[in-house]
């Protein structure tokens, strides 16, 4: 089938994923160091796809990271791969995928599901302690890629600066010191050789984020002189002060990454809907974390949601059939896939407790609700947010 065609099967509605750790083990079937089953990135980016997400950042917090992700992006890539000391044309950057992390690649998508790709590079406040030598390590990784040409294709795949920011629920792997450290090395390090580029930024925990709007502050002339303007806060579970702080910062534009972690209470729906306004918002799936559970204060709001498309699409068939009473319905079935034990996979169904770029839609569907608007123009808005982060665009 068609991506038009199965796009239109699912509402015609394209998304971006602005936060995907698919380099992450359990996208190669490893979960606690055991095998659970195949590789199965490229069944993952196919429901991304049928689902609308066929843009998608790859997360990364370490330069290994964001070497394997660029490795994924031309594995996956339907024109013969780049090299990596040329730029081919940018429409073989348009990645249908691929494998994952073995040697024997997964087969590659038919030519027609496309879905495009790119990486961060940066320092993730929990790997702090990796220390000044990685941001070293990550400059010069840049600065190579700089003296081959600025049309190096790895140049145009490295969308953002980051993950980088603090962390303060998990000083046990590095401490608030060790952060604070880090994330002025990095930032003086990589935004020299990142011109134009927007920040991914990470902020957890008690006062966290008037800490990381601080260390920001004092590079906002470092940000000028390089023309970033624009960031995000990505998985967003802040108070309501913190919310504020976000949107009302004045040296850079920045935006709130929501997933399912940014949803899990009542608290956290209503600092979204009081104090974030739509233009603010970003979708994203974070995994794969970050689902939305049966626990949490946004499940009533996805089967609502979920009953309310099926019964305004009946005629079309656009949706999966779900009946309103389904007040417990899995995220799954909100986007319409199947979920199978790891243990039972199948390349054609979600790994329950795994999440995957094809859930974005659940989180779309929730802050529809939550803002009370149609989900096709959520979807719309927050795609064109999206765009106003990824092209940073100059005051």
């Amino acid at each position: 089938m068609e991506r038009d065609e199965m796009m239109m099967k699912r509402g015609g509605k394209r998304f971006i994923d602005i936060g995907a750790n698919l380099t992450d083990c359990m996208f190669a079937g490893v979960y606690n160091s055991k095998q659970a089953h195949p590789a199965d990135v490229s069944h993952v980016l196919r429901r991304a796809v049928s689902a609308g997400a066929d843009r998608i950042v790859i997360t990364a917090g370490r330069l290994s990271d964001t070497l394997e992700a660029l490795a994924m992006i031309e594995r996956c890539s339907t024109e013969q791969p780049p090299s990596s000391s040329s730029s081919p044309p940018s429409s073989s950057l348009s990645s249908p995928p691929s494998g994952e992390k073995q040697e024997a690649c997964e087969p590659r998508l038919d030519e027609e599901l496309r879905v495009q790709m790119w990486t961060t590079v940066g320092v993730h406040p929990t790997r702090a302690r990796l220390g000044e030598s990685e941001c070293v390590r990550i400059a010069g990784f840049l600065k190579g890629l700089r003296d081959l040409g600025e049309q190096d294709w790895r140049l145009e795949k490295i969308a953002a600066i980051g993950e980088v920011g603090l962390d303060y629920d998990r000083v046990e792997f590095a401490s608030k010191e060790e952060q604070s450290h880090v994330l002025r090395s990095i930032l003086s390090a990589v935004v020299p050789y990142m011109p134009g580029k927007p920040l991914f930024l990470h902020a957890r925990g008690d006062g966290c984020v008037a800490d990381l709007l601080e260390i920001l502050t004092e590079h906002a002339d470092l940000f000028r002189q390089h023309n970033i303007t624009t960031g995000v806060v990505h998985s967003f579970d802040g108070s309501a002060a913190d919310a504020r702080q976000v949107v009302e910062f004045q040296p850079l534009h920045l935006m709130i990454g929501v997933n399912g972690c940014s949803l899990r209470t009542e608290e956290n729906l209503a600092v979204l809907r009081e104090h974030v306004p739509i233009s603010r918002l970003l979708l994203e799936t974070d995994a794969p974390w970050c689902d939305i559970r049966p626990t949490h204060a946004s499940a009533k709001l996805l089967a609502a949601s979920a009953a309310n498309r099926a019964l305004t699409a009946k005629q079309g068939e656009q949706e999966p059939q779900v009946q309103p009473e389904d007040t417990h319905l899995s995220t799954t079935l909100a986007a319409g896939f199947e979920v199978r034990k790891k243990e039972k996979w199948s390349a054609h169904c979600c790994v329950k407790g795994r999440n995957e770029p094809a859930m974005i839609v659940t989180v779309a569907a929730v802050l529809a609700e939550l803002y009370s608007i149609p989900f096709d123009d959520l979807a719309t808005h927050c795609e064109r947010n999206t765009l106003l982060w990824l092209r940073n665009p100059q005051p």
